[in-house]
């Protein structure tokens, strides 16, 4: 099954609210300076907050388990 096209939607969006409008609504991407200025720590506590939040269906201990090994991974990549 494939995903239906998404210029319907931009269509009458843009019909709606006008183009300007609808670029002003539209959230700004962050730059890679911007991105690379968050704390690891910051990117760890949302992806956790996610996994809990959409009801992670893991014994608890295997969760711990997931979060435990991301940060393990994380951690190595930090710079000294």
């Amino acid at each position: 099954m494939t995903a239906p096209s998404f210029a319907p939607i931009l269509a009458a969006a843009r019909t709606r609210l006008g183009a300007a409008a609808l670029e002003a609504r539209l959230p700004k991407p962050r730059s890679a300076a911007e991105l690379e200025a968050v704390p690891n720590d910051r990117y760890l506590s949302q992806m956790s907050l996610r996994i809990f939040r959409a009801g992670l269906k893991l014994p608890c201990s295997s969760a711990t388990a997931i979060i435990a090994a991301a940060l393990s991974r994380t951690a190595l990549s930090l710079p000294q």
